[in-house]
């Protein structure tokens, strides 16, 4: 195999890893208090990730103080102890702001890692982002 075979597939390996957030608002009504946002989150959210989703996060709630986050999990293929802190300061941070912070569509994995922390007593867990956003 040569050096370059092996850059490209490190490279590879890392897209199919990494992180991709994306960001969608739902707006009902005229005024901004009944405003939602979506965060649809893919890849792995481990120590190496965690932190970026924790900004991203950070940031909707501080810039546009939505009146609900949607956190929709469904393309989280990984998920380490350090996305689980990531994923607490964001919902304390949404808990400081009054706005409502809700996990979306979690795999089976996802799920029974929450329960047999016991986390899924903590966070609002829908099965769906249309559960969510109706919740």
């Amino acid at each position: 195999m040569t050096i370059a075979n092996e850059v490209d597939r490190i490279a590879l390996l890392l897209r199919e890893d990494s992180l991709h957030v994306s960001f969608q608002a739902i707006h009902r009504g005229g005024s901004n208090s009944g405003m939602s946002w979506v965060i649809h989150v893919s890849g792995s959210v481990d120590w190496t990730t965690s932190s970026q989703l924790r900004a991203h996060v950070s940031d909707l709630i501080l810039s546009v103080g939505p009146a609900r986050v949607v956190v929709d999990l469904a393309g989280v293929t990984h998920l380490d102890s350090s996305g689980i802190g990531a994923l607490m300061a964001s919902l304390r941070d949404a808990n400081q702001n009054h706005i409502r912070f809700l996990l979306a569509a979690l795999n089976g994995s996802l799920r029974r890692l929450l329960e047999r922390t016991q986390l899924h007593t903590v966070f609002d867990i829908r099965s769906s982002v249309q559960d969510a956003l109706r919740a």
